[in-house]
C-alpha cells in the first residue's frame, strides 16, 4: 500500500525499530489501532516531547503510565469520540473515485454462505480483509 517501512512487532522491538527507521529520531505522532496496552506504553519511549498519541483500538486491559511523563513532556493522548458514519462514507467514496486501490489488502473473497470461514480467518489473523460475495 506504499508504506516506506514495515515493522513486525512480533519479530522486532518496536521501541528500538521505530527510531532506527526514522534516522534515529523519535516521532511526532503515534496512531495505535491495535488497542494493545504494551504497544501504547512502548510508544512513550519513541515519541518526541509535545508528541500526540491517538488510540483508536479497544482493549479490556488498563493502560497505566506516569502522569508526570505526560505533563513534563507535553504529550497529548487522544481517543476516538464516536464515528461520523455518513461523512466517513462520503470521504471513502471520494478517495475511491480518485483512484485509491484497496485490492492489495483484500486477501480472501468468499461466498456469503462461507461467512463463518471469513470470521475464522479474521479471528486467527490469517487474512487482512475478507470480502463476502452475495
Amino acid at each position: 500500500m506504499g508504506a516506506d517501512v514495515l515493522i513486525d512487532p512480533i519479530k522486532n522491538d518496536v521501541a528500538q525499530a521505530v527510531p532506527a527507521a526514522n534516522n534515529g529520531e523519535k516521532v511526532d505522532v503515534v496512531l495505535d489501532f491495535s488497542g494493545n496496552v504494551g504497544a501504547i506504553q512502548a510508544s512513550l519511549t519513541y515519541i518526541k516531547p509535545e508528541g500526540k498519541i491517538a488510540v483508536l483500538g479497544l482493549s479490556s486491559k488498563n493502560l497505566t503510565f506516569q502522569l508526570d511523563e505526560f505533563v513534563y513532556r507535553g504529550l497529548t493522548l487522544k481517543g476516538i469520540a464516536g464515528r461520523r458514519m455518513y461523512k466517513d462514507w462520503e470521504t471513502g467514496k471520494g478517495l475511491l473515485a480518485r483512484g485509491l486501490d484497496l485490492s492489495p489488502i483484500i486477501t480472501h473473497k468468499l461466498p456469503m454462505a462461507e461467512f463463518q470461514e471469513g470470521l475464522r480467518l479474521m479471528k486467527t489473523g490469517e487474512c487482512c480483509k475478507c470480502v463476502l460475495i452475495p
